[in-house]
């Protein structure tokens, strides 16, 4: 089993974020802000990005989400 780290994360089009970059994540990150600031939909964001493997997966299909969610791993390429 290949365990995979998220490094970096762009969310585009979700809720209240319509563009984001975060990079240079590491194993424990903490999320600082006011209440509605985004904080939640950027752990939504990542939840969606490492349980989505494949384009084909239901989460994305049966939401019909209009956004888009680039993920990275720790081993350079696009997941």
């Amino acid at each position: 089993m290949v365990i995979r780290m998220l490094r970096s994360i762009e969310i585009n089009n979700l809720r209240g974020i319509s563009r984001c970059k975060i990079r240079d994540l590491n194993r424990i990150n903490i999320l600082i802000g006011k209440n509605g600031s985004g904080k939640s939909t950027i752990l939504d964001a990542i939840y969606i990005a490492s349980s989505s493997v494949y384009p084909e997966d239901d989460i994305i299909l049966k939401n019909k989400l209009d956004y888009i969610i680039s993920r990275h791993t720790n081993r350079g390429d696009e997941a």
